[in-house]
């Protein structure tokens, strides 16, 4: 009886740690930390190579594609929705109040100092 309880946890314990290193490596996989160089270099030039022509890197594309909005990611810093319809976007360039508005390297918008 001892003999099968010492096989059942050390069959249990083995299962915990398998399942711990597929986590793991998962988690990290998809945070980039296993990622070899290449991959990540490659995508981070394809990132840039994407903004340059669309103004969106291609996580954005991505959640604008699952969600059929408009997603930034750079709105946080201004404190509104990463994703939004094209009249939740006219309704935020309108509560800006800008006479001229202008948009920077990042995808910001603001208004245009006029001198």
């Amino acid at each position: 009886m001892i003999k099968r309880n010492i096989i059942r946890l050390r069959k249990n314990y083995s299962n915990f740690y398998i399942k711990s290193c597929i986590s793991f490596f998962c988690i990290n996989f998809i945070l980039g930390c296993g990622t070899p160089l290449w991959m990540t270099v490659s995508h981070t030039a394809a990132d840039v190579i994407l903004v340059h022509k669309t103004g969106r890197t291609s996580g954005e594309h991505g959640l604008s594609y699952i969600s059929g909005k408009d997603c930034q990611f750079i709105r946080l810093l201004d404190k509104q929705n990463v994703c939004m319809t094209e009249k939740e976007y006219e309704k935020y360039l309108l509560k800006l109040n800008c006479d001229v508005y202008e948009w920077d390297a990042l995808g910001r918008v603001g208004c245009q100092l006029v001198k």
